[in-house]
């Protein structure tokens, strides 16, 4: 739709026709004034921005339907920062093409690049929003718990978008989507008295939220909280409870498989072996549907619980062995490689081959 858009002015403001395409085409021209560049940058992210300018989940959905606007953005941020060229405007869009590289795409090279491109406008000078400052601080503690794990410099992040957005009322879902990870942060650091606290502030926002996706992010996250704290039938009542909600929720397709990965845990650990091991094998069948490789934490946590719940009979004790060899591999390449991949957990459906 977004390259199909007639919506431009020309110098002296009469208006022009120019498709989106074009527009970016002008803005790549090294010929053009750069003048002429911002001002095409300017009119181009003013088309962009009805697409970018809602609610996380919501911007992501309209993404998985048509990527244009999406892959605009990218070529828009990149055009600018070649010609030093730094606005609000500009800063926003970025901030939210950060919010959907770390949320969905899940692509940790791009989402470098963005946050590079957004140090460098701060330095110019350029202010975020108060919204805007919430979800840049959110994504840099998504960025730094998940995609570059260092659990001290995440949390600075998490704390600093949980003092913008606590006094925000209106924000229901975002703050359902904040407590959610930070149940998850506090509950993998080993801090549950801290991870309650955020249980116990999200179950205040559950009922209220409209979000398909945060809810099913929280219904995650408390199932990851229960396992830490080893309660395990209460992760398979609850995931059971939600079974509906995991389904339906569209935003962010992976919380599905990786809320069964939760239960599947709770069942072998629980010592149910047969309901385990058809929840395992459903699981997988769910994931390679879904996923494009075996090289991310899904397929480890999953190899790894299916090791554990072979543990039970002796003839499967090789079969056991390789699943847990596989897992640590997994690992190994996630977080001690010398050329750590960019962590990329879901098959790229929005950016080119």
């Amino acid at each position: 739709m977004h390259s199909l858009v007639d919506s431009a002015f020309s110098p002296d403001q009469e208006k022009v026709t120019l498709r989106m395409h074009e527009l970016i085409q002008k803005i790549i021209n090294v010929l053009i004034p750069i003048e002429e560049k911002k001002q095409r940058i300017e009119e181009t992210i003013q088309i962009l921005k009805p697409t970018f300018d809602d609610r996380t989940d919501k911007v992501v959905e309209k993404i998985l339907k048509d990527n244009t606007p999406f892959l605009h953005a990218l070529k828009i941020s990149e055009e600018a920062d070649k010609i030093d060229y730094h606005t609000p405007t500009l800063s926003s869009l970025r901030v939210r093409v950060l919010d959907v590289l770390v949320g969905i795409i899940r692509d940790f090279n791009k989402a470098k690049m963005i946050n590079a491109y957004l140090q460098a406008d701060f330095d110019k000078g350029v202010k975020l929003s108060k919204i805007d400052e919430i979800l840049y601080n959110t994504n840099l503690f998504l960025f730094s718990f998940i995609y570059a794990p260092d659990f001290d410099k995440a949390i600075t992040f998490g704390e600093k978008a949980l003092s913008l957005i606590e006094p925000e009322e209106q924000l229901v879902e975002e703050k359902l989507r904040l407590f959610s990870n930070l149940i998850q942060y506090y509950s993998l650091a080993g801090l549950l008295d801290k991870a309650q606290k955020f249980v116990e502030k999200g179950k205040q926002y559950f009922p209220a939220s409209q979000s398909n996706a945060y809810n099913a992010l929280y219904v995650l996250a408390v199932a990851t909280y229960h396992n830490e704290r080893g309660e395990f039938e209460e992760v398979i009542s609850l995931v059971e409870s939600h079974s509906s909600l995991l389904e339906k929720q569209n935003a962010y397709p992976s919380m599905y498989s990786f809320t069964l990965n939760q239960l599947c845990e709770a069942l072998v650990k629980k010592g149910k072996v047969s309901e385990a091991e058809n929840m395992l094998n459903f699981t997988e069948k769910v994931g390679r549907e879904f996923y494009s490789a075996e090289d991310n934490n899904f397929f480890a946590k999953l190899f790894a619980n299916h090791a554990i719940n072979k543990f039970s009979k002796k003839e499967q004790l090789t079969i056991s062995k390789e699943r847990l060899e596989k897992a640590l591999h997994i690992y190994r390449k996630i977080y001690c490689g010398e050329d750590i991949p960019d962590n990329r957990d879901e098959r790229n459906l929005l950016l080119p081959r």
